[in-house]
């Protein structure tokens, strides 16, 4: 199965597709039928589906051994096919790196993503390349202070665009009422006060895992 790790020597892909409650399954079906010619590319490592609870994105989840090889399947046969395939349905897509990652596991075991594993939280942070550097800086401190006082906190990885637009928080929760307490926390509040304000635009979505490969079963 997938797993984040800071020490991960990879290129993480993340796509975040607009969706609706009335086609985010069209957008998980198509992405579902694109597994296997991912599978035959050179560099691949891992895909992961996820699907947001309140149906208004499907985000991808891809991990290669480089950002050359992952541009070498968008730019393949197979990948402008599936480019062609999800043109009806807006997204914004970018290359990442990890710059912080905690987690409750003992013995620093990496965070896995399962399906039907748990709740997990898409923190979405729209900023500029000025702005990113002081953002990563915070999300470092907060990081810790967010594993204080959240017993149901399981890990937090956050993540930095290339490009400098994005970071991207990639949370997993026991629940949503242990995910619902952060929110009433100094610093995490959603009404204005967090740390990003003056850096970034901040949203975010609650998901499911729906499909990984390599499953639990074949990793």
């Amino acid at each position: 199965m997938p797993a984040i790790s800071i020490n991960n020597n990879v290129a993480t892909a993340i796509a975040l597709y607009f969706s609706t409650s009335e086609n985010q399954a069209e957008i998980i079906n198509i992405l579902i039928t694109s597994v296997e010619a991912l599978k035959q590319q050179s560099g691949f490592i891992s895909f992961s589906i996820h699907k947001s609870q309140d149906g208004l994105r499907v985000a991808t989840y891809e991990q290669w051994h480089n950002q050359a090889d992952y541009e070498a399947f968008v730019n393949s046969v197979p990948g402008k096919a599936l480019t062609a395939k999800l043109s009806a349905f807006p997204v914004e897509s970018h290359v990442f790196e990890i710059v912080a990652s905690q987690s409750i596991s003992e013995g620093h075991v990496p965070p896995k993503i399962i399906k039907g594993g748990f709740l997990t939280h898409f923190a979405e942070f729209r900023t500029t390349p000025e702005n990113q550097p002081r953002l990563v800086e915070l999300e470092k401190e907060y990081i810790v202070k967010a594993f204080e006082n959240n017993t149901g906190l399981v890990s937090a990885n956050f993540h930095r665009s290339l490009d400098g637009l994005m970071t991207i928080n990639y949370g997993q929760w026991i629940s949503q009422e242990a995910f619902n307490n952060i929110l009433r926390s100094p610093g995490f509040e959603s009404t204005g006060s967090g740390y990003w304000v003056g850096l970034a635009e901040n949203e975010f979505h609650l998901y499911d895992v729906v499909f990984t490969e390599p499953t639990e079963e074949n990793n």
